[in-house]
């Protein structure tokens, strides 16, 4: 019997998730995909030799404005069977670990809502998260210092061409260190992918496959001028550079290294993370006036 799979793409507009979904169900790329504005269903199958998995793909558009519709996903899915790629837009690198740290936050927040619900009913339902982190972080000389995800998480850099083609292996390998570290303590897999070169696009699909299958895969390509690929559990903080003012700062490694990136990189303006900032900002106050502006920057 095939066994039913789910990948949730999420992340900032015009990161390509569109792109990578239609790469994961076999489909073409077009060159100017259709603008995801919801939540978006597609289903497909995968096989590799005798086995069969039934694949169900979501796809969440309009960026932090919508990033609670994450939560209906989980309704109907099994969180074991569940994969959230959080997609990051590697030619835009000033804006990358803002953007990483706020989805990591929201696919943690919910995805721990998930586990408490399922604990509450019987705890025998959290098993297969404990034998998860076991398995991958039992024996690791880390363990004490993770915050490992109770879900299956993908970090994956899109446009890798661009990055490859644009930056020195300096600035990229500074980037590479605060994306590793970020995904390495949030148990987390990380890879570099573009849809339009062959050699990131499979290993793309290499990996996805893999997790699909339940391959328990150890890559660890840590290259600079290479697409990154780590598996989860396989990579070491004692191989991860820190950022500037580690040790020194009362500041939180991963301010720092959000602080190194942004500081390294232009950081461009977003008018999506603009407007659910305003939302955000507008909710806190109960005046019958900002609640008609708020309703009416809803509607916008």
């Amino acid at each position: 019997m095939a066994q039913s799979k789910a990948v949730v793409f999420v992340g900032e507009k015009g990161t390509g998730k569109s792109s990578l979904a239609a790469k994961l169900l076999g489909e073409a790329v077009k060159e100017e995909m259709t603008e995801t504005t919801a939540l978006e269903f597609k289903y497909g199958i995968k096989q590799r030799e005798d086995k069969t998995v039934k694949l169900n793909i979501y796809e969440i558009g309009g960026g932090r404005v919508l990033a609670n519709l994450l939560q209906s996903v989980f309704v109907g899915n099994k969180l074991e069977d569940t994969i959230i790629a959080i997609c990051i837009d590697l030619s835009k690198p000033g804006n990358s670990m803002d953007n990483l740290n706020f989805w990591i936050a929201q696919v943690r927040a919910i995805s721990m809502g998930v586990v408490n619900e399922l604990g509450a009913a019987d705890k025998e339902n959290l098993r297969w998260v404990r034998d998860r982190l076991r398995t991958k972080f039992g024996e690791h000389e880390d363990k004490k210092q993770l915050k490992a995800m109770p879900i299956q998480v993908v970090i994956v850099g899109t446009k890798y061409d661009v990055f490859a083609n644009t930056y020195e292996s300096q600035q990229k390998k500074k980037l590479i260190d605060a994306l590793r570290f970020i995904a390495h303590t949030t148990g987390s897999d990380l890879l570099f992918s573009s849809v339009r070169e062959s050699q990131p696009s499979k290993v793309f699909l290499n990996h996805m496959t893999n997790l699909l299958f339940d391959v328990d895969a150890k890559t660890c390509e840590t290259n600079p001028n290479n697409p990154i690929q780590i598996c989860c559990g396989n990579d070491r903080l004692a191989k991860i550079n820190e950022p500037d003012g580690a040790g020194r700062s009362k500041a939180s490694l991963e301010e720092l290294y959000q602080l190194s990136i942004e500081a390294l990189f232009q950081k461009t303006a977003d008018p999506v993370q603009a407007k659910a900032k305003l939302l955000e900002k507008m909710s806190e106050f109960k005046d019958e006036k900002v609640d008609r502006m708020l309703r009416e920057k809803q509607e916008y």
